[in-house]
């Protein structure tokens, strides 16, 4: 059951995240800056990972929780809601993921 809310939370922050950042234009620059930001990435893992009584039961449930994230963000990226047809979101969410340094991030 943990696995599955890690799973859910982290793809509603990744979204959120992403949509957050692109309100600049509407809600201010903070957005954009704070979309940038790493720290809440940190935390989100951590605070998954810090429920755990195991090491690695909370590595695996941080994992659990941050790669939700980044398929959320890059899902939203490529959504209606950025202005990119739902028919292109395939090719969208390839280009997004595989973009010369995008691999490396997800990897970090």
């Amino acid at each position: 059951m943990a696995y599955l809310v890690a799973v859910v939370m982290g793809f509603v922050f990744g979204a959120a995240d992403q949509y957050l950042g692109s309100r600049s234009a509407l809600l201010g620059a903070w957005t954009a800056t704070a979309s940038q930001v790493s720290a809440p990435w940190l935390l989100l893992s951590f605070a998954a990972g810090m429920t755990q009584i195991r090491a690695r039961r909370a590595t695996a449930l941080g994992l659990a929780i941050v790669v939700p994230a980044l398929i959320g963000y890059f899902s939203m990226t490529c959504s209606p809601m950025e202005s990119i047809p739902a028919i292109e979101f395939k090719s969208c969410f390839t280009n997004v993921v595989s973009v010369p340094y995008n691999p490396l991030w997800i990897l970090g």
